[in-house]
């Protein structure tokens, strides 16, 4: 009895050991953080949260980052004026994440749109 007892208590504790499924690092504290104060400082700490979820990703179960990570990083990369690197991660996104495609797609379509429509303004 005290054999199967033991096996219970030892089975209950290492299933409460599991890994979670997704690493998010710091990044709930971050995107809270730049969102109450938008400053540069908080923007700087808001990429290194984002680079540190891509680039510990394998610490969860699934082995890659929470599905709108890369999407979210990939905008926020873009209004910092980093298009290119933010191009990017959208595109990890829709390869990661096959169902955000369309989503990411019509985002990406609007912010053309726009950057056409502010183009025939100024000429």
């Amino acid at each position: 009895m005290r054999k199967i007892t033991g096996i219970l208590i030892l089975t209950a504790l290492m299933s409460s050991c599991a890994k979670p499924m997704y690493y998010w690092g710091k990044y709930d504290d971050a995107v809270y953080s730049h969102q109450k104060n938008l400053d540069d400082r908080s923007a700087k700490r808001l990429i290194a949260a984002y680079a540190d979820v891509v680039n510990n990703a394998k610490k969860g179960q699934r082995g890659v980052p929470p599905p709108g990570v890369y999407a979210d990083y990939g905008f926020f990369l873009i209004q910092q004026g980093r298009e290119k690197q933010g191009e990017r991660m959208l595109e990890l996104e829709m390869q990661t994440y096959p169902e955000s495609a369309f989503f990411i797609q019509q985002l990406l379509k609007m912010m053309s749109d726009r950057v056409e429509d502010g183009k025939k303004a100024s000429r």
